[in-house]
């Protein structure tokens, strides 16, 4: 009697030590802060520049060490108020760029591309105060060399946005490196430079 009580007190603080162990891998993510101030250009579907404005990304990388299967994310305006998977969560400060004004607030939510971990791709959703409505924007950012990338019509119509870390870099060059990985509605191939 005396050995499994002496069991019993070995076994339960382990097996309590564990499943703190085990909800942490399962429900506290690492998170690593993204903040990247880029120089940006609207692209027509030609390659033609059009606009350069300034423009800042901001947000957090989320990851689990132990991944569940069909993690939800949920917002609350553009506040993030669960995440439960690996994610890239990225707000942009659009700043002065011309469509600023139909930009309240927003969030793109990411995860690798499945052709390359180096990119991540995901949604950006954000709202639009003129139109009273919400609006969804496809885009990529490149983490190695820290592009941005997204074909946008509703936010501006029919155009190209692109972003890079600093202004020496030709945004054509990195337009044509996304066009590799994504097809980009309406766009004709880049001319050379």
């Amino acid at each position: 009697m005396k050995k499994s009580k002496t069991y019993f007190f070995i076994f339960c603080p382990v097996a309590i030590a564990a499943l703190i162990v085990f909800s942490a891998l399962v429900y506290i993510p690492r998170t690593q802060t993204l903040n990247h101030d880029m120089y940006g250009y609207i692209l027509q579907s030609d390659g033609q520049i059009v606009e350069q404005f300034p423009f800042s990304v901001t947000g957090k990388e989320y990851d689990f060490i132990i991944d569940r299967q069909g993690g939800e994310i949920s917002f609350s305006g553009d506040k993030l108020t669960k995440i439960e998977r690996d994610a890239y969560i990225m707000h942009f400060n659009w700043d002065c760029a011309p469509f600023a004004k139909n930009y309240a607030f927003g969030h793109l939510t990411g995860n690798y591309h499945p052709g390359n971990p180096r990119f991540v791709f995901g949604e950006l959703c954000y709202y639009d105060p003129i139109n009273n409505r919400s609006n969804y924007e496809s885009g990529m950012f490149d983490l190695e060399t820290g592009t941005f990338c997204m074909y946008v019509n509703d936010l501006t119509e029919n155009a190209i946005i692109v972003g890079v870390p600093d202004a020496d870099t030709d945004p054509l060059a990195v337009l044509e490196s996304f066009q590799k990985l994504i097809n980009f509605p309406n766009l004709q191939s880049t001319p050379d430079a």
